[in-house]
């Protein structure tokens, strides 16, 4: 016997917190209330006047957890997959262009805590691929921090 799913919470509610206190939101669009976002330009996110992305969407968590924990963001890009093949980053203090390295699973590199997770298009991501932030290592796993899956 399956255990039932817990139910959604309300679109924008918090349901965790990621390291650096960055919150997790709901993205269940269905119990958005229209009246609070009422046109396309209301679900658009800002942190200090930086746009971070849709509301609240994978690829907007992982652009706002990059700028609360380390300063700097990465460009606007079309699906979380993109995020792969972004060559920098740009530190909002003083607009600096830092380097930014993907690995493929299998590389003798390890991730460490703070490299986001990009998942390519396919499975249960069919068209946008998917990003994470990875928060714990261990030998055998990492321990991700995540928006928009399973709400």
């Amino acid at each position: 016997m399956e255990p039932s799913p817990l139910p959604k919470e309300k679109f924008g509610s918090v349901i965790g917190i990621a390291p650096g206190n960055v919150p997790v939101y709901s993205c269940d669009y269905e119990s958005a209330d229209d009246s609070e976002l009422p046109t396309r330009q209301a679900y658009r996110s800002y942190c200090d006047g930086i746009y971070m992305g849709h509301k609240w969407q994978c690829v907007e968590f992982a652009r706002r957890w990059l700028y609360v924990n380390y300063g700097y963001v990465f460009d606007d890009i079309a699906m979380a997959h993109d995020i792969f093949r972004l060559k920098k980053v740009r530190h909002i203090r003083d607009n600096t262009l830092l380097p930014l390295r993907s690995f493929r699973n299998g590389s003798l590199r390890h991730p460490q805590p703070g490299c986001l997770l990009i998942y390519d298009e396919g499975g249960e991501f069919e068209m946008t691929g998917h990003v994470a932030v990875i928060t714990e290592v261990g030998e055998h796993y990492v321990r991700i921090a995540e928006q928009n899956v399973g709400d």
